[in-house]
C-alpha cells in the first residue's frame, strides 16, 4: 500500500471507522484524523471518519483550519511550497447517510467566511 501512496503528496481517506484514540501512521507522511466522537450504541465499531496524509516535505506548509464538525477537515497548503502564487484551500468532507445538505453548506460557508475575513 505504501508504494501506491508514495506517488501522492496528499492522500485523503473516508469511512476510516477509526475510534477517536486510533492512529494509523504512514511512513513519510504526517496525518490529520477526524474520527467520529461517538459510536452508535447498536454498532460494534465506529463509523465514518476522515484521515488525511500529507507528505513530510509539506508538513510545515500544511495547516489544519478550524473545523466545527467532525465530518470535515479543512487544510490550507502554502502555495509557494508547491510553486503557486496563491495558497490552496482543501476541504475533505464525509457526507454521512441521512445528512442534510443545507447543514453541510452552512458549515462550509462559515469556515470560508472566517478564513477570508482573517477571523478564527
Amino acid at each position: 500500500m505504501k508504494k501506491y501512496f508514495e506517488k501522492f503528496n496528499i492522500v485523503c481517506l473516508l469511512e476510516t471507522w477509526l475510534s477517536p484514540d486510533s492512529q494509523i501512521e504512514l511512513s513519510g507522511y504526517m496525518s490529520f484524523n477526524h474520527s467520529r466522537k461517538y459510536k452508535n450504541p447498536n454498532a460494534w465499531r465506529f463509523s465514518g471518519g476522515i484521515l488525511v496524509y500529507v507528505k513530510n516535505h509539506l508538513k510545515n506548509h500544511a495547516t489544519e483550519l478550524r473545523s466545527y464538525r467532525d465530518n470535515i477537515i479543512w487544510l490550507k497548503i502554502c502555495g509557494k511550497s508547491i510553486g503557486r502564487a496563491r495558497d490552496i484551500g482543501l476541504a475533505i468532507v464525509y457526507f454521512p447517510p441521512g445528512s442534510q445538505l443545507i447543514s453541510l453548506c452552512k458549515s462550509c460557508n462559515l469556515i470560508i467566511c472566517n478564513e477570508h475575513m482573517g477571523n478564527d
